[in-house]
């Protein structure tokens, strides 16, 4: 369920009691702020199913008191937060469905107030939210064979672009041919042939009606691509819709578009590849709360859906499975077979596995756990955290085409530095002020520079660095598989090719693309992608989604 949480700040404020004629004044001047919160009313196009409403009351990023106002307290909750020091505070609100606010929130809203000496400030709060549009996912394997099953479920989404919950009593569903897929009312599908068919949803809550299209086995149509070189990028069609296509680096002129996303929605992102494989992977965004991961065929340019729900913008693949994070109490990993869509959970700890990334093998995920490098035993689970000290938070590691290294972005404080791990025994940091970074080769790599710092290379085993380029992406980049060029992405310079040599460029796309893959089909040549993932989760700062940790790590960024 997901509610928008409106914030109306009432300018006005009521004057406190005086203190009587003494004359002499605090040593601290306060004051108090005064919320309300109107919860829901039942309604035609609002379930009335926030239970509690928590606020929690900060200066400069530091909690200062926290509160939890709960429905069965009545339809219109006060609390008073008394006897603060007066000055600008943020109150940041949550929306939970249980009484005591301890459940994942459903919507969140931040409003700035400011706490004047000896007076209440007021504000009030109001859940509000609106169907604008429906959107239909599948739930669990996907298996379009003659007499297979498919569950379906639909979820309604405001202007924002938020989760908001449907009453599934005022769910109707619809098959546009009967003899291909019939559906029952709890939106289970049987196949009974294998052609195109369109699944409908109409709730009468809303009055919107949404779709799920069934291909026949082998999923959605698109255009097949060629062996060879290839930079896989998504291309923004608007300022928040991108679609993914494929550009020959050696003739820029041949161009493919792979994916055709619908309007109103954020669109196709995040691809990624493993040498070999016949599968290019991505991510369908329908909002910040709601993405699927999706398997492009380059062979035969055929789509199919893996999974849906709230999904980890970055993941790997061994081009048989897709391994990810995804969400539901918290952050665990999860794999997908991509042949049959059937889905695996590998970690269920109470802490969040984020960053997931392959050993070359296969058999191990590295990713990042709280404050933790860890290794997880792709086949059990098991977890090995890995000899790191001194660092606060670690984000986005990397293994070494060759598996012998470690590359990973490590915060101490406020600095923010490129470090690796070498032979899984000794630490070494290689630059500040670094978020982006990919593989040359075993040994070096190469990152862009904060503040417009330029791009550069640095060999893992010496830690000497060299500046190649003074351009410095902000979108992503990429190196070629045999490691002699890069593709780098910016708002300014659109796309450009970097040869490595020399730092000499040339344009290659002239309107603003981002987060690019270089790949070699057909042969078993790396794959040159970026970790751009600074980048893959900027869409989601602010949102409430991202640990906080992350949240603090895109300010530093920008």
């Amino acid at each position: 369920m997901r509610y928008t949480l409106g914030v109306l700040l009432i300018l006005s404020v009521l004057l406190l009691g005086g203190c009587g004629g003494s004359g002499v004044q605090p040593p601290v001047q306060s004051g108090n702020l005064l919320v309300t919160v109107r919860f829901p009313e039942t309604s035609r196009l609002i379930p009335a199913n926030t239970r509690a409403v928590k606020l929690t009351l900060s200066q400069n990023l530091t909690p200062k008191a926290t509160a939890v106002l709960s429905r069965q307290q009545g339809q219109e909750v006060q609390y008073q937060f008394t006897r603060l020091p007066a000055g600008v505070y943020v109150l940041f609100a949550s929306a939970h469905p249980d009484d005591n606010a301890t459940t994942t929130a459903t919507a969140q809203g931040a409003v700035e107030v400011t706490v004047l000496p000896d007076q209440t400030t007021t504000v009030r709060l109001r859940l509000n939210s609106t169907v604008e549009r429906i959107v239909v996912s599948r739930q669990g394997p996907l298996n379009l064979a003659p007499g297979s099953q498919i569950q379906l479920s639909a979820v309604g989404l405001n202007a924002e672009g938020e989760y908001v919950p449907l009453s599934s009593n005022r769910l109707r569903w619809e098959s546009s041919d009967p003899n291909v897929a019939q559906v029952d009312a709890n939106g289970v599908v049987t196949i009974l042939a294998s052609a195109p068919c369109t699944i409908t949803v109409y709730d009468e809550e809303s009055q919107r009606s949404g779709t799920y299209t069934l291909m026949g086995e082998g999923g959605e149509q698109s255009t097949p691509l060629p062996p060879g070189e290839w930079i896989v990028l998504s291309q923004m069609m608007t300022p928040q819709t991108a679609r993914l296509i494929a550009v020959n680096p050696n003739n820029p002129s041949e161009r493919h578009v792979l994916t055709n996303p619908a309007d109103g929605i954020q669109g196709d992102k995040y691809a990624t590849y493993r040498a070999g494989g016949d599968y290019i992977l991505f991510t369908h965004i329908e909002s910040t709360s709601l993405n699927s991961l999706h398997a492009y065929n380059w062979r035969t340019g055929r789509i199919t859906t893996l999974d849906s729900g709230l999904i980890w913008p970055i993941f790997a693949t061994d081009g048989q499975y897709a391994v990810y994070a995804k969400k539901d109490s918290q952050w665990d990993l999860y794999e997908v077979e991509i042949a049959t869509g059937t889905v695996r959970r590998i970690t269920t700890t109470p802490e969040d596995e984020l960053d997931p990334a392959l050993s070359p093998d296969g058999s191990t995920i590295l990713c990042a756990q709280s404050r933790r490098l860890v290794e997880v035993n792709r086949a059990t689970g098991a977890i090995t955290p890995l000899p790191l000290s001194g660092y606060d938070y670690i984000f986005f590691p990397a293994y070494s085409p060759d598996g012998n290294h470690i590359v990973f972005i490590g915060r101490q404080g406020t600095v923010v530095t490129l470090s690796v791990l070498r032979a899984r025994s000794s630490t070494y940091a290689i630059a500040p002020n670094v978020v982006r970074f990919a593989f040359i080769d075993n040994d070096t790599v190469l990152y862009a520079l904060l503040n417009s710092g330029g791009l550069w290379r640095a060999s893992l085993l010496s830690g000497g660095s060299q500046g190649i380029s003074s351009r410095t992406p902000k979108l992503g980049f990429a190196v070629s598989p045999d490691g002699s060029r890069a593709v780098i992405c910016d708002s300014t310079f659109k796309v450009l090719l970097v040869d490595l040599a020399t730092g000499s460029d040339q344009p290659l796309l002239d309107t603003t693309h981002t987060l690019p893959i270089w790949i070699n089909l057909g042969t078993r040549s790396r794959a040159g992608g970026g970790v751009s993932a600074i980048d893959v989760l900027r869409p989601w700062a602010g949102t409430g989604l991202l640990p906080e940790p992350y949240e603090q790590l895109l300010r530093m960024a920008q």
